[in-house]
């Protein structure tokens, strides 16, 4: 009879809720992490490798060129991966200075032990210099088929390889792009709102996100700004109440209740300072139920220079106080919806989120962008 040999599980990427959104990596797929200097790449391979050894058991060699090892350990501390304590199972190649070919066999040669020891998981930061040292396109290709396919693939080892992007059409980018399984691309503009962000550009047999991933990067690890995981979504909707309508009039529009995360669009046909009587039973209404049973009410509204709060939720500002979350919603075109993930940092901490001036929202950012920042709560 033979054997039936275990299909190794698949790796994790650095940041949960893109694995919620595109699955578990493949064991021996190759991702390319791509963009200029500073936007992160480094640290999204090192939340990628810390999450593999803590969830997954797996062992990790992490290859450092032109860099001190002392400095990647420090860099890791400081967003909350503390490599020390993971020492048996992450293992630093220092190869400070790449000047010829005789160093990049040695770095292959390094790889491929600790792959027959069981490491099941490659990092080489960066991949550029080792390029720039091989110098024809054919000892390029060579190379990274023998160090992709034939020693990692073959033995089910996922490969993270790190690039520079130095210049607008550079021919080993494009190389490296038709040999990986996955392209991430990073990008970092200071001077945003969001400064940090990355898309997935390619990721082999499945459709790639669209969409930008906004992150941060501080001691509590890579986060995401405009993803939530659904552990957490699970997590706030145990703790959220059903909100009991009594009024009769009220009670045959919407029903009994309402429960967590049903959502009420109200419109108004004339020009109004107030909701009229509908907006100030809800108001009152989410007062008295927070007052009583400790709902938490948060309320974003529009406002691009000034103070705009609606009587009403001045009433239930003082009345909550730390039950009470206000956020101004700029519209200067400064910000993105996702501004008010950025301020109400735990979205357990709402129960009911009120939006204001959202016809104000949906002019500058498009239905979808605000939407999307709806569905976070």
């Amino acid at each position: 009879m033979d054997e039936v040999r275990e299909v190794p599980r698949g790796k994790l990427l650095g940041i949960k809720e893109i694995n919620e959104l595109v699955g578990d990596v493949p064991p021996n797929y190759v991702i390319l992490l791509k963009g200029p200097p500073g936007t992160g790449k480094t640290s999204f391979a090192l939340a990628t490798v810390f999450r593999n050894v803590v969830e997954r058991g797996s062992k990790a060699v992490y290859v450092i060129l032109n860099e001190d090892a002392r400095k990647l350990v420090e860099v890791s501390r400081s967003i909350g991966y503390d490599l020390d304590s993971l020492s048996n199972s992450v293992d630093i190649v220092e190869c400070p200075t790449v000047s010829d070919e005789y160093l990049v066999d040695m770095i292959t040669e390094e790889i491929s032990k600790r792959i027959l020891n069981g490491y099941d998981l490659v990092v080489i930061d960066s991949v550029t210099p080792i390029l720039k040292v091989l110098g024809t396109y054919a000892k390029k290709r060579a190379w990274l088929h023998t160090v992709v396919y034939k020693i990692a693939s073959a033995q089910n080892v996922m490969v993270i390889l790190i690039a520079d992007t130095l210049l607008k059409d550079d021919p080993d980018m494009s190389l490296l792009e038709y040999l990986a399984d996955v392209v991430i691309e990073l990008n970092f503009k200071p001077e945003s709102i969001f400064p940090r962000w990355l898309r997935i550009r390619k990721f082999r047999t499945r459709p790639a996100l669209p969409m930008p991933i906004y992150f941060t990067l501080s001691s509590d690890g890579v986060k995401p700004i405009n993803l939530v995981s659904k552990e957490l979504v699970r997590k706030v909707r145990r703790r959220r109440k059903e909100i009991i309508i009594e009024s009769p009039i009220v009670k045959k529009l919407l029903g009994p209740s309402l429960k967590p995360g049903t959502q009420i669009g109200i419109v108004i046909k004339e020009p109004a300072t107030g909701l009229g009587y509908f907006h100030q039973y809800l108001v009152l209404k989410f007062t008295i139920e927070a007052l009583t049973r400790g709902v938490k009410v948060g309320v974003a509204y529009y406002g691009a220079t000034h103070k705009h709060v609606l009587k009403e939720e001045e009433i239930v500002k003082n009345l909550l106080k730390d039950n009470f979350t206000l956020v101004q919603m700029d519209s200067t075109g400064r910000q993105i919806p996702h501004h008010l993930v950025k301020n109400i940092k735990k979205p357990e901490d709402i129960d009911v989120l009120i939006v204001t001036g959202y016809e104000k929202l949906t002019e500058f950012y498009g239905i979808d962008e605000v939407n999307k920042m709806i569905a976070t709560y």
